[in-house]
């Protein structure tokens, strides 16, 4: 079963690399949205614009010019699907 808490942690894990590679505008886009999730008007627009930040042409291309390996893209699509999931699952009780 998926956890908000889980989301949260992945997302915050991810801003705070993009911090320390120096994508701050790219940070506080993921950081305005970890804020919105605690707020259950918010929650659903909130999942679904983290989705959309990690589609391969935002946040996931960004290993090609800043970071080395796999983990990158591995943890963007990672948190990317675990939003799709949480959201499809509030979408259908709602």
């Amino acid at each position: 079963m998926i956890k908000l808490d889980s989301i949260k942690n992945q997302a915050v894990e991810i801003a705070l690399e993009l911090r320390g590679h120096d994508l701050l505008e790219q940070a506080l886009l993921l950081e305005a949205q970890i804020d919105l999730l605690d707020k259950s008007e918010s929650l659903l627009e909130a999942l679904r614009e983290i989705e959309g930040l990690c589609h391969v042409k935002a946040f996931g291309d960004l290993y090609l010019e800043s970071f080395e390996g796999w983990d990158w893209p591995s943890k963007v699509s990672k948190l990317g699907q675990t939003c799709k999931k949480y959201s499809l699952k509030i979408s259908k009780n709602t």
